[in-house]
C-alpha cells in the first residue's frame, strides 16, 4: 500500500499527500510510511492535496493525530482545547487556525513514543525469529499482542492512561516494520484474563 514511500526515497524531507478523508487508501497509506521514514530517522512533512497556500504544519498536525487516535474529545482533552478549536487546526480551508506549538509538541512527543515503541517490538520479534533460525528453526518472528479493548488492557496494565491506543499504534507500525525486514508479522489478542493466555 505504500510501496514508493520509503526510507531510501531521496534526499531531504520525503513530502506525503493527506487529505481530508482519513480512511482512504491513500491516507493510510502515508500514515504508514510516516511511520516507516520516522522509525529509520529520516525527516518527513505533509501536504494537504491540491494545496492552495502555505499550511503551516495543518496537514502534517492532522495526519500524526489520526495514526494515534487523538481526534475528537481526546485531541482536545490533550491539547486543552475545543474540540472546535481541533477541528479548525485540521481543516485545510481554515488557514487562520493554526495549531499550536504546544500541540504540535503534544503529538510529536506521542507520535516519537509511539514510533520508539514499534521499534523496540520490532527488535524484539526480529531477534526472537533469528534465534530461531539459529537453533534451525523456522525463521519466524512470534506474535505481537494486541489490545481489542480498552478493558483487555487495563487487566494486564492497570487502569488506562492513553497506553492503549498507543501500544495498539506501535504495534499496527510494528507489523510494518517485521515486514521490511522480510519476516511475516502475525498479532494475537490479548485475553480479557490475563490467567487465561498461560
Amino acid at each position: 500500500m505504500a510501496s514508493g514511500l520509503v526510507p531510501e526515497a531521496g534526499e531531504g524531507p520525503v513530502v506525503l499527500p493527506y487529505g481530508s478523508g482519513a480512511s482512504t487508501p491513500a491516507c493510510v497509506a502515508s500514515r504508514i510510511a510516516a511511520g516507516r521514514l520516522s522509525a529509520a530517522g529520516r525527516p518527513w512533512d505533509a501536504s494537504f492535496p491540491r494545496p492552495d497556500g502555505p499550511d503551516c504544519g495543518k496537514a502534517r498536525f492532522r495526519l500524526m493525530p489520526d495514526m494515534l487516535h487523538l481526534g475528537g474529545e481526546k485531541g482536545s482533552v490533550l491539547f486543552g482545547v475545543t474540540r472546535q478549536t481541533v477541528f479548525a487546526w485540521r481543516h485545510p480551508r481554515m488557514r487562520d487556525s493554526v495549531p499550536s506549538p504546544a500541540a504540535f509538541d503534544a503529538v510529536g512527543e506521542r507520535w516519537s513514543a509511539m514510533v520508539a515503541r514499534a521499534s523496540e517490538l520490532a527488535g524484539m520479534m526480529s531477534a526472537a525469529a533469528d534465534r530461531a533460525a539459529a537453533d534451525g528453526r523456522r525463521r519466524m518472528a512470534p506474535p505481537l499482542t494486541f489490545y481489542r479493548l480498552r478493558s483487555d488492557w487495563e487487566a494486564w496494565h492497570g487502569p488506562d492512561d492513553g497506553g492503549w491506543r498507543s501500544e495498539d499504534c506501535s504495534v499496527w507500525l510494528a507489523a510494518v516494520l517485521l515486514h521490511d525486514m522480510g519476516l511475516e508479522p502475525s498479532v494475537v489478542y490479548a485475553e480479557a484474563d490475563p490467567v487465561a493466555m498461560f
